[in-house]
């Protein structure tokens, strides 16, 4: 499985939100694409069961943008064992 790149997360991010992909741009603030901190969970959750990956309260609590969610997916997603 081909790993998924910022853009996928992205588009993904967008679908889970059901806002237009160009509203979840790496730069956009989550605050101002979720505004119940519950649905920031939820989120995080539906992303964790999409990419196998896991994360906890911690490291959503300091996610501040579209980006840094993307990073935070890739960060546990681990080294591609077909780059080596």
């Amino acid at each position: 499985m081909t790993p998924p790149t910022t853009e996928d997360i992205r588009r993904r991010i967008a679908a889970i939100l059901e806002i237009p992909e160009q509203r979840a741009a790496p730069d956009v603030d989550l605050g101002d694409l979720v505004t119940d901190s519950f649905r920031l969970v939820e989120m995080a959750i539906e992303l964790q069961d999409e990419y196998e990956v896991m994360f906890g309260q911690q490291d959503v609590a300091h996610l501040r943008t579209v980006g840094d969610l993307a990073a935070l997916v890739h960060s546990r997603l681990g080294p591609d064992p077909t780059s080596g």
